[in-house]
């Protein structure tokens, strides 16, 4: 079986999962069905590998092939489809079928792999399919992307061995997809893994909406909910509700789908006297669902948290509603809230309550002018963010990716070389060392007493102040290194901040070696591990800075204008230099303008458009500059923190008390200094000579240069000993953040729509 056009390629994506269309007439799983076919309508070539049901031949649907693994005798092949696998699989048989069918899985995947050579394999449901994936993708080299909704999650909660199993096969997925931010949360809290929202659209015929018509006298309001038949969907909370509404209003209730609970709900129904109201539709096909949509007056969405723990992953049949213009009403649980927003595109209840989720219904009764705007806003807002077009412009940008990035070097490269000199970290080195030699032989010329003075002052040091300034520093570094973390979840972007505090802590380290720009350079390396394209690392690190620069600069000003000094920082900057500096700037931009607009079609320029769409894209969603402004806060807390340990340090070397302004104040402007001097490994030598040259009015000249020394060499040694931590490789975690659109995060709570 081929896809057509495509006989003979190689390469492409394979899509694993439990359940798949047994027909062309079959309904199951439609989002699937859909994200597979347009998939494919982009150009891909796409196979799709799913378990046997009874036997079925591995028949083509929509002309693209589906195989199927065997695992049992044709009679008892029955662990998935219509009810989904984690409500069948109960006792020591249904556990047994399971070890058969991973087995059986793992083998056919493999075979498809090694046959088919695909890019890409593309896991749904990454427990038990994990393995399969995993596999099948480490022995032929293809990526792996590992999509999760929310049902395996709910059996990792349910089993310990489970969830590690779970978290095993997440932690080495190059990519990890989700349905929902509720789905997203779980998984980080599973496997400390970030996970990329790309959610599913509508699969059902929706009609461009019209006026609704006057219900007639005693005509009955018409309540739908739609599903699959199982404890998890909370319907019989919406049949304990119906009593309550009959005491006011003539309603009448439809139920489509089939279920393992579809029994008990009808026996439910007759406990209740509810026959005459209730119709159970059973599965139909997408027009009768369609015309379902159009005839009902409320959409009702009773989902719950069932005994396993699963609840709803998204509800696609929300978004169904929506498009279809029907005002919802819906537990406020799982992915649900991703698409009703309270009062904005529907109305939440908490799960499990009749009578509450009666009165919400009777709110959108008694008032047909918030339904209708209900109504409206939810379809605005789900023909934007669960567009189809976009949903499947993101994924394909994702497989994009991971298919440009298939031969590039991995990414745990410790030490990332120069793309023009391998070399530049040892000839830095080298070069740093000559210099510090250079300037001890000069100093030992100019002042030859001045070693035994800088001796002097460390032997009289007083220890219990300056082990605790040390102690602080190491205190500051590891609170400092989640910065980054937060600033990039400012930026509404999830991310482990243990492992950004980890990365973080590394590349500073790598700064000693290469010079300092490299440690930034280390950051963007490992930035898929994040879960971050590397455009919106490099974005992050610069705001990053900014807001760090803004923090030492605010702490500078404030120390040094409480310590009152008669400073002129004018006094140390060449006032010919700085004007210089900003015409050779303006010359600069003004050429580089000229030039883009004289050859629009260069490859220079085409490289920087590339580049400027990459930053646009990366930065697509808007910032929290709240957010941004507890990050400053963060920061310049950090910097009086620091501030301090350094007056703890020199006040051991000095008799005389100093001034803890004064000296959080040239800290800081020494840190400013140090910044700026990006030739130099961690600003060495400029941060020590701006302190030198400010405090020089309140101490003594070999005391101030004793200071900075022990508090560089304090520094130097807490970070390069976080070298080690490269003996711990870092998880994979490379999700579908790291695509080049980001901003199909459409399912946010965060996100507003028009009222």
């Amino acid at each position: 079986m081929k896809n057509r056009n495509t006989e003979n390629d190689k390469g492409g994506v394979l899509i694993v999962g439990s359940t798949y269309p047994r027909s062309q007439d079959d309904h199951q799983v439609p989002w699937l069905r859909e994200t597979v076919n347009r998939t494919t309508a982009k150009g891909r070539r796409v196979h799709v590998l799913a378990s046997s049901f009874r036997g079925g031949a591995e028949t083509p649907i929509d002309g693209i092939p589906v195989f199927r693994f065997r695992y049992a005798p044709a009679g008892m092949e029955t662990m998935t489809h219509d009810e989904g696998a984690p409500n069948k699989a109960h006792g020591l048989l249904c556990q047994l079928l399971g070890l058969l069918y991973i087995l059986s899985g793992t083998l056919k995947a493999i075979r498809l792999a090694t046959q088919y050579r695909y890019d890409i394999i593309h896991v749904h449901w990454p427990f038990p399919h994990g393995v399969m994936g995993w596999l099948a993708a480490r022995l032929t080299g293809a990526k792996y992307v590992a999509n999760c909704h929310g049902a395996e999650l709910a059996m990792g909660r349910q089993k310990k061995w489970i969830a590690h199993a779970l978290a095993f096969f997440l932690r080495r997925a190059d990519r990890i997809i989700c349905n929902s931010s509720h789905t997203r949360d779980e998984i980080l809290k599973i496997s400390a893994c970030p996970a990329t929202i790309i959610p599913y659209g509508s699969t059902v015929r929706i009609d461009a909406p019209q006026a609704a018509a006057p219900r007639a006298p005693g005509h009955p309001i018409r309540l739908l909910t739609c599903g699959r038949l199982i404890e998890r969907k909370g319907v019989d909370v919406l049949l304990c509700a119906l009593p309550f509404l009959l005491r006011r209003h003539n309603v009448v209730l439809d139920i489509t789908g089939k279920g393992d609970m579809e029994e008990e709900w009808k026996a439910l129904t007759d406990k209740l006297g509810l026959g005459n109201i209730v119709t159970f539709h059973g599965f139909v096909s997408n027009e009768r669902l369609s015309q379902l949509y159009r005839d009902c007056d409320i959409y009702v969405h009773p989902s719950i948290f069932d005994s396993r723990g699963d609840t709803e992953g998204l509800g696609v049949v929300l978004i169904e509603a929506l498009l279809n213009q029907k005002p919802v009403v819906a537990s406020e649980v799982g992915g649900i809230v991703d698409v009703i927003h309270h009062l904005q595109t529907g109305v939440l209840v908490p799960e499990n309550n009749p009578a509450e989720l009666a009165d919400a219904i009777e709110l959108i009764i008694d008032k047909p002018d918030l339904a209708a705007r209900l109504a409206e806003s939810g379809r605005e807002f789900a023909l934007w963010h669960f567009d189809w077009d976009r949903v499947i412009e993101t994924l394909d940008k994702t497989y994009l990716v991971l298919c440009e990035n298939k031969n590039e070097a991995d990414d745990n490269t410790p030490f990332p070389p120069s793309p023009k000199d391998k070399k530049a970290p040892t000839k830095k080195i080298l070069t740093t060392l000559t210099i510090a030699a250079a300037a001890g032989f000069g100093v030992s010329k100019a002042a030859p007493d001045f070693a035994h003075r800088l001796g002097s002052s460390l032997q009289n040091a007083t220890l219990a102040p300056l082990g605790l300034g040390v102690a602080l520093y190491l205190v500051y570094r590891i609170v400092n290194s989640f910065g980054w973390g937060l600033t990039i979840k400012a930026l509404r972007r999830p991310v482990s901040l243990a492992q950004s505090s980890k990365t973080w802590l590394i590349s500073e380290a790598l700064r000693w070696l290469p010079g300092q720009v490299w440690a930034y350079a280390g950051r963007v390396t490992q930035s898929s591990k994040l879960g971050m394209n590397k455009t919106f690392c490099a974005a992050s690190i610069s705001i990053e800075l900014v807001l760090t620069v803004i923090a030492w600069a605010t702490v500078a000003a404030g120390g040094l204008t409480v310590w009152g000094a008669k400073i002129n920082l004018l006094d140390y900057l060449s006032s010919s230099a700085l004007v210089f500096s900003s015409c050779a700037s303006l010359l600069l931009t003004a050429s580089a303008a000229l030039f883009l607009m004289k050859r629009p079609e260069s490859a220079l320029v085409r490289k920087i458009t590339k580049l400027f769409g990459d930053i646009k894209s990366a930065l697509a969603c808007r910032p929290s500059w709240s957010g941004l402004l507890a990050v400053t806060a963060f920061y310049v807390a950090l910097c009086v923190f620091n501030g301090i340990s350094f007056w703890f340090i020199a006040q051991s070397l000095s008799a005389a008390p100093l001034s803890l302004p004064a000296v959080i104040g040239v800290n800081a402007a020494g840190w400013l200094a140090g910044f700026l001097s990006f030739g130099a490994p961690g600003g060495l030598g400029a941060r020590e000579a701006t302190i030198v040259a400010l405090l020089a009015p309140i101490m003594e000249l070999e005391t101030c240069i004793a200071a900075t020394v022990i508090w560089r060499c304090a520094q130097m040694a807490i970070e390069l000993a976080v070298l080690g931590l490269y003996l711990v490789p870092l998880p994979s975690l490379k999700t579908a953040n790291s695509s080049p659109a980001p901003s199909h995060e459409v399912s946010q709570p965060d996100q507003k729509v028009a009222a």
